[in-house]
């Protein structure tokens, strides 16, 4: 399930999907490659920037 999209400015920059959201840690899938992953709450706040 799709939640938001959005953009990490690290590792010359790519687009995400988010797909579940916790406490601790944010799952996204990379749009270009479809791999998913999870990265914590702070990572997440500080490399990605949420699209509306």
């Amino acid at each position: 399930m799709e939640i938001g999209s959005a953009y990490s400015h690290s590792q010359g920059g790519f687009a995400v999907t988010i797909i579940q959201v916790n406490s601790l840690q944010v799952k996204v899938k990379r749009d270009d490659t479809e791999e998913e992953y999870f990265v914590s709450i702070d990572e997440f706040n500080e490399h990605y920037v949420t699209l509306i």
